[in-house]
């Protein structure tokens, strides 16, 4: 931002983006004009974690998952897709775990969005976030999973619903 002349932005990110963005928000809270977090609220949520572990993966025969991640992710990995998904789990497990303190602190609009079944950001935990941010809100993609904003899920909902919030923030 410092390169390009950029004052604050409006930040959007998705899963540990997410978290990356709250931590943003926390650490450098005059960079940031707004905050928009897909499937993801500032706490840990693992559950699911062991079906990404490599070892599961090939005791349970996911080879048609195995590939996607080799074919998506080797510039992450360089063809270690095991050690790239040990990190990733790890990561998942660890991060961003925020505290209530960290999350009240937060400045900017913020806007919370979460599939209707996303297990990773559930309607509740998005309601804790939003209640310890001030000038948050969340919203539930209706029949959508952890990828609300993915072709084949609900993308046109998610990306109406940031422009209007974002568009909001200039009234």
């Amino acid at each position: 931002m410092d390169q390009l002349h950029i004052s604050k932005a409006h930040v959007i990110g998705y899963g540990m983006g997410g978290g990356v963005a709250l931590h943003c928000a926390v650490s450098h809270p005059h960079r940031i004009a707004s905050l928009t977090s897909i499937g993801q609220c500032g706490f840990v949520a693992s559950k699911g974690s062991e079906e990404f572990e490599p070892e599961w993966l090939l005791q349970n025969g996911r080879n048609d998952f195995i590939n996607s991640m080799i074919e998506r992710h080797m510039d992450a990995h360089q063809g270690n897709w095991q050690e790239f998904l040990r990190q990733k789990v790890k990561d998942w497990r660890t991060y961003p775990r925020l505290n209530d303190e960290e999350l009240s602190s937060i400045a900017c609009p913020t806007l919370f969005i979460g599939g209707q079944y996303d297990e990773l950001a559930p309607e509740d935990d998005l309601k804790r976030a939003a209640a310890l941010i001030h000038n948050s809100r969340y919203v539930i993609v209706p029949g959508s999973s952890h990828r609300p904003h993915m072709s084949g899920e609900n993308p046109v909902f998610v990306n109406d619903t940031i422009l209007n919030f974002i568009e909001t923030q200039h009234s």
